[in-house]
Parts: C-alpha cells; sequence; structure tokens
C-alpha cells in the first residue's frame, strides 16, 4: 500500500566521538527491553548504534517530483533578439550511488575522493566530524563487512532542479542594408546548449 518509490533506507545518526564509527538508527521494540536494551528509550522511540546490523529501515520520502516541466521565453530589441529554454523538476529523492560508494569503499581510499572529506573525517584531534574515520579494508567496527550503512539517507538529496537547456543569441541584418545585394533575410545567431544545471548538491 505505499508508494512504489519510497526511499526506504537505514538513517545516518552521525559519529560516535568516542570510537569514531558511523552512527545509525534503531527504532525500539518491546522486544529490546525485553531484552534489557535501549532501557532509556521509550518504545517506538530512536537509538543511536554503531552496529549497523541492528539498524532500522525509515521511510524517507519518495523519488516522485511533484513537478516536473519547462519554460521558455524570447527577448527583441531592434534587430537583436535573445531566447533561453529550461527545464525544471521540483521535489523529489535522489539517491547518488556513486557518493554513498564513493565515501569509504577500501577500493576507493586510494583513488579519487569527495572533496568533502577533507578535514571532515573523524581524527582523535576531529571527533565533531561529519563523517566517521576513513578506514582502509573491508571490516567495519563489530567486524562485520560494511556495506549496508552505505546505503543511508547520507547519500539521499532533494532530486529538484533547473536546467538551463539552450540559450541563443541573435541578430538579423537590416532590410535597407540587403535590398542592395537582393537579399531578402539574413540572422547570424550563436547558440549554447546545456549551459548550467542547480541542483541541491554537487555533482549529482
Amino acid at each position: 500500500g505505499k508508494d512504489f518509490y519510497n526511499m526506504y533506507l537505514f538513517k545516518y545518526a552521525g559519529v560516535d566521538q568516542n570510537t569514531g564509527l558511523p552512527l545509525f538508527y534503531h527504532k525500539v521494540t518491546d522486544a529490546d527491553h525485553n531484552s534489557g536494551l535501549y532501557s532509556d528509550v521509550k518504545v517506538g522511540g530512536d537509538a543511536k548504534t554503531t552496529n549497523y546490523s541492528t539498524a532500522s529501515r525509515y521511510e524517507n520520502g519518495s523519488a516522485i517530483p511533484d513537478w516536473i516541466g519547462g519554460f521558455n521565453t524570447t527577448f527583441k530589441y531592434k534587430n537583436f533578439d535573445f531566447s533561453g529554454m529550461l527545464a525544471y523538476q521540483l521535489g523529489g529523492l535522489f539517491y547518488s550511488n556513486e557518493y554513498g560508494n564513493g565515501m569509504y569503499r577500501s577500493d576507493n581510499l586510494a583513488s579519487a575522493l569527495s572533496a568533502e572529506l577533507l578535514g571532515n573525517t573523524w581524527t582523535t584531534d576531529n571527533t565533531t566530524a561529519k563523517f566517521p574515520m576513513a578506514m582502509y579494508g573491508n571490516t567495519y567496527g563489530d567486524g562485520s563487512t560494511f556495506g549496508s550503512w552505505l546505503y543511508t539517507d547520507m547519500a539521499l538529496f532533494s532530486a529538484s532542479y533547473l536546467n538551463v537547456k539552450n540559450l541563443t543569441l541573435g541578430y538579423t541584418v537590416s532590410d535597407s542594408f540587403l535590398q542592395k545585394f537582393k537579399v531578402r533575410n539574413i540572422r547570424f545567431y550563436v547558440s549554447a546548449d546545456n549551459v548550467l544545471m542547480f541542483t541541491s548538491h554537487s555533482g549529482i
């Protein structure tokens, strides 16, 4: 009964300042309390854990946009003309697989990394960083092979965008000049496609 394109993902809860490991949200259940777990959080509340194998999935919203379309406009002044064509999307979510997989996968640590990591990963001198410590290898914290934590809402962005698809500037030669050469019409123009793309996050 849910939206087929609902983003059903783990939720990133920041960094454990004591260990540098990533934190994930866990929805507390009666079974947790019966087992003596998360007793400081009420049933139905959200607890933070570094063990992503116990992380809960949450509904984060839909990938389907509310609005999608485009518009164009033309301006004329004397013999000059200018036109622009734009496309847009409002609403919807975008999961960046490149962003998620490119952060801490061990095979990426020796290659290109997101500029957001620079000075923003946990170290003993930078315990308030946005991202966990960068770790080479494929184990993370509890000994499990990490990977599922990559699919958190940390790599989820607004899919709204504005795309400047085309800009054209033209000049039409005056009739009085063309009559001398028995030419009816000449128009010179320059045109540029896919000029700019405004998005919620660079690289999308």
